[in-house]
């Protein structure tokens, strides 16, 4: 009778740990389940370029939005400009007649096209189509079909195009100067050795350049012209990146107030084109608060929300963020708290308004993606990995080598650091030329991120069932 007792006891404990190891070897699947969803989601998303253009075709032209201060230059040559130069909203346009009067081109317009054809070939009747761009579709076509960054606008029934794509149609690269109030454009002679395609990952990361304002350091040229050399990196690793706006800079002690809706000048229209630059490379625009501060203390170095703001206040702020987002065409996909600072009820009025908050959920301090309960809608994507202390890039590829499994591969870095790693050079023509070292830490933190068997993805490209 004993020894069938403990023969009992026997199977009882090993029928017991054999539904332990199952249990954790199930948990251990639907753990690492998560993660490869959004990695085959991210791979089977195709579209790299998230468009969202806000404003209409049709603008009634005012005097003050004829920019007559401002030169372009074509490989050094100035060019003829008869129409005048338009601003809306911090953004350069340039007439159809002008852009084909410069680059020895013949233009045709019809009710919603531009027809732009070479002089100099023979064409056939119905094979004379050089450029064509759709104003209903904001697309444009050459071999095949591209968006267009921002919507054409009809002015006394000549089109206008904006800056930022003429380059990419003619395919220039561009050198603001603010002294002289030059825009130089050159063929762009840095052709970008881009990976042939992505890679299938198991294990998804998320990569968020933090306090991107028009202010400080974004107000110098170089400075944005290496933001968008940081982008055209990212584009050739097929590295999708974040990049968390702050609308408006102020640091009212210095009596400052950068509000890009109501200040025009030439250093806020290379923000603005460098915000449309990176978004043509594979950005996802995220708003970082509006201000990122609160009374008379400076943008980016101080919170917004958290006890600084009432609820009333909070909601104010959000969508004035938002309004400005929409004037100035940025599409906008998630919503950061500046240092984290709110509180639940302040999340629960974000959630009104975005369906991704780039950080943790107040009450729950997750580490992976989670879907609010409050609305069934908003998923909460945290940063558990960090971001770079000073330069030291090294403990940053230790946490991305030691995630654990139930934490997002998902980190931060200022972007400013590592302009130290890019030197801009002048050639005998002028041209903006530089040097990107390879050893830079965001060169590092790529390297490792596909060693470890990540994939950049989208933060859109989580998708969580309620």
């Amino acid at each position: 009778m004993g020894r069938l007792l403990i023969k009992t006891a026997i199977v009882a404990l090993a029928f017991s740990m054999l539904i332990f190891v199952s249990i954790k070897i199930k948990n251990e699947i639907e753990a690492s389940k998560w993660e490869n969803n959004i990695a085959v989601a991210a791979f089977n998303d195709n579209k790299e370029t998230y468009n969202g253009n806000f404003l209409k075709l049709g603008f009634q032209v005012k005097q003050d939005s004829i920019v007559s201060s401002i030169d372009i230059f074509l490989e050094n040559k100035k060019a003829e400009i008869q129409n005048k130069i338009l601003c809306v909203n911090n953004r350069y346009y340039i007439s159809a007649e002008d852009i084909a009067r410069n680059f020895n081109m013949q233009v045709e317009t019809y009710n919603d096209e531009i027809h732009f054809y070479k002089i100099d070939r023979n064409f056939k009747k119905d094979d004379k189509k050089e450029i064509v761009i759709d104003c209903k579709n904001d697309t444009y076509k050459i071999s095949r079909e591209n968006d267009l960054r921002n919507s054409p606008l009809k002015v006394n029934n000549n089109f206008y195009i904006a800056l930022i794509d003429i380059a990419e149609i003619f395919n220039l690269r561009a050198k603001w100067n603010y002294e002289t109030k030059e825009i130089k454009f050159y063929e762009d002679r840095n052709t970008l050795s881009r990976e042939s395609k992505r890679q299938r990952q198991k294990r998804p990361a998320l990569i968020r350049f933090e306090d991107v304002a028009a202010g400080e350091v974004y107000m110098n040229s170089d400075s944005l012209q290496k933001m968008r050399i940081i982008a055209d990196f990212m584009y050739s690793q097929r590295a999708p990146f974040h990049v968390a706006w702050i609308p408006r800079y102020k640091n009212p002690k210095e009596g400052i107030d950068n509000d890009l809706l109501k200040v025009d000048s030439m250093a806020n229209a290379d923000f603005v084109y460098t915000l449309d630059y990176m978004i043509k490379k594979g950005a996802i625009i995220g708003l970082h608060g509006y201000t990122h501060q609160y009374g008379e203390e400076q943008s980016i170095a101080n919170a917004e929300f958290g006890d600084y703001a009432s609820l009333q206040e909070t909601e104010i702020r959000v969508k004035a963020a938002i309004n400005t987002a929409k004037e100035l065409n940025i599409p906008y996909e998630f919503f950061e708290s500046p240092h984290y600072k709110s509180t639940e009820m302040q999340q629960a009025i974000f959630e009104k308004y975005f369906n991704y908050m780039f950080e943790p959920q107040k009450g729950v301090f997750n580490t992976k993606p989670v879907l609010s309960k409050r609305n069934n809608r908003t998923v909460y994507v945290p940063a558990p990995l960090g971001y770079v202390h000073d330069n030291d890039v090294d403990d940053m590829i230790k946490r991305i080598k030691d995630k654990g499994k139930d934490s997002i591969g998902a980190f931060f870095y200022h972007p400013t650091k590592e302009f130290e790693s890019i030197t801009l050079v002048k050639n005998n023509d002028d041209y903006p030329d530089y040097e990107y070292s390879s050893s830079s830490m965001l060169h590092k933190m790529i390297k490792c991120l596909k060693d470890e068997g990540y994939a950049p993805v989208k933060i859109h490209d989580i998708k969580l069932l309620k």
